[in-house]
């Protein structure tokens, strides 16, 4: 079950034990292997440590993909939908339909996708923005979207990013050492939905009428890694 190159972690004492983690996870050869929460605790304390270290730093690109997030559902909230493509310099007289909008606005929230870190960021938000936008059957919309804060929404983008993040860089791990290719399927979706559902203990926010900073995004990631990383 190989995998390509581009999915293998950094190296360093915390990525050794990250991925020894995922591998004793995946086989389930022992009589106490490695729990979900383990597993994702120990890649995130990896992940964390190198943020001084690595030139393409993942968690602040997604920091400021969360800010960024969060001002156009903020515009978009009060302001409209017209008002919120403006700002990220979209044209909002153009007949826009899902298929094009999701790819224009990956292009001003994220970037081309040129770097690994922004390719995980847009795959993320592709999986984020289609439920969204799929309530509308046509654009521009003219409904207010939710009576949810902009928080609420990318701390669900988050989530989808971070466990996308894991698995680009535990997948090989999780795959070599799993007994068949189904077993390695189970175990990468067992921690991506634990990823989830930690979010989702999160508090809900209600509607809010400031714009959204990147100090808040980060402060926003800070509280998931550590929930996350948490024992249930």
């Amino acid at each position: 079950m190989g995998t390509s190159s581009a999915r293998k972690a950094p190296v360093g004492k915390f990525w050794r034990t990250a991925k020894t983690a995922a591998s004793r996870f995946a086989s389930g050869k022992e009589a106490s292997p490695p729990q979900v929460q383990e597993v994702v605790a120990r890649y995130l304390t990896a992940l964390k440590a190198d943020a001084d270290d690595n030139d393409e730093n993942f968690l602040p690109l997604l920091a400021g993909v969360a800010a960024s997030l969060g001002n156009f559902y903020h515009h978009w909230e009060q302001n409209g939908w017209g008002a919120a493509l403006e700002r990220l310099r979209l044209n909002p007289a153009e007949a826009w339909n899902r298929e094009d909008i999701i790819p224009a606005l990956l292009d001003r929230l994220v970037g081309p996708g040129n770097k690994l870190a922004e390719a995980v960021a847009r795959a993320a938000l592709i999986d984020h923005l289609e439920p969204v936008l799929s309530v509308y059957e046509k654009f521009p919309p003219t409904q207010t979207f939710s009576d949810l804060s902009p928080i609420n929404k990318i701390s669900h983008f988050l989530g989808l990013a971070l466990g996308r993040k894991l698995l680009s860089d535990l997948g090989e791990s999780l795959e070599f050492h799993a007994p068949s290719l189904s077993l390695a399927n189970q175990r990468q979706e067992e921690l991506r939905a634990h990823i989830l559902a930690r979010i989702q203990a999160l508090e809900p926010v209600g509607a809010t009428d400031v714009s959204f900073t990147f100090d808040q995004a980060g402060a926003v990631l800070d509280q998931i890694l550590t929930l996350v990383g948490q024992p249930r």
